[in-house]
């Protein structure tokens, strides 16, 4: 089972219907207007795991037993997707991503390790490794 893919960005899609990494070339080439789009369908996504995820949790109710839900998943259907979707936007920005440019994908990439910290960390507390 992999993270959530309802409203993943539709490279993601293509690129692992296309191999991942086994093909070469399988990575977007985003133009600005293209790169743009590509993050903002990446922030409209994050945000959608992170609330399905920590929803039942302010609720008391946690899914799969610990209250992060769709996020608490491992492997190249897991994590793995939400990084990568980070490495190919911060490639788009190229030099643009210490400037203006780059503000929502530096914010997006700090949400991203904190929250990958925190379930670490969440985790650890139980003896599970991820």
């Amino acid at each position: 089972k992999g993270i959530a893919c309802k409203s993943r960005p539709k490279e993601l899609t293509r690129w692992i219907i296309n191999g991942r990494y086994s093909r070469r070339g399988n990575e977007p080439r985003f133009g600005w207007s293209e790169l743009a789009i590509f993050g903002k369908s990446f922030v409209d996504w994050w945000t959608t795991l992170k609330q399905s995820s920590l929803e039942p949790q302010r609720h008391g109710q946690g899914r799969k037993g610990n209250g992060w839900g769709t996020l608490d998943v491992s492997g190249k259907n897991g994590w793995f997707s939400i990084v990568v979707c980070l490495k190919w936007w911060g490639m788009g920005l190229g030099e643009h991503r210490e400037d203006a440019l780059g503000f929502d994908w530096r914010h997006s990439v700090n949400d991203v390790r904190c929250t990958l910290n925190k379930l670490v960390s969440y985790n650890a507390r139980l003896g599970k490794t991820v």
